[in-house]
């Protein structure tokens, strides 16, 4: 009897270093070793650090990554974060000007 192994494959857009609680750019394809959902947001591994994403898409097809990166893919470790834990987007500052 074999057994088949399915991998979560997961797509996410990273946090904006400058405005917290935005996500936004291309989006990354990543391993997931738990289940997410859509619109979570959880803690990745990049070149550059680790940083908060959002998942934009879940059961990412195999075949729609390319062959050659799949070996170089990331893991999602962690579930996703508390709502209490997940920075808010800072509301817009509003100016107000004057005709005279």
């Amino acid at each position: 009897m074999s057994t088949i192994i399915k991998t979560n494959y997961v797509a996410v857009q990273l946090a904006d270093r400058s405005q917290p609680g935005i996500y936004s750019g291309r989006e990354y394809t990543y391993i997931a070793d738990k289940r997410l959902a859509v619109g979570d947001i959880v803690y990745a591994d990049t070149r550059l650090g680790g940083t908060l994403a959002k998942v934009v898409a879940v059961d990412v097809q195999e075949h729609t990554i390319t062959p050659k990166i799949r070996p170089l893919l990331k893991h999602i470790t962690d579930g996703p974060l508390p709502p209490d834990k997940v920075p808010q987007p800072r509301p817009q500052a509003v100016t107000q000007m004057t005709l005279g």
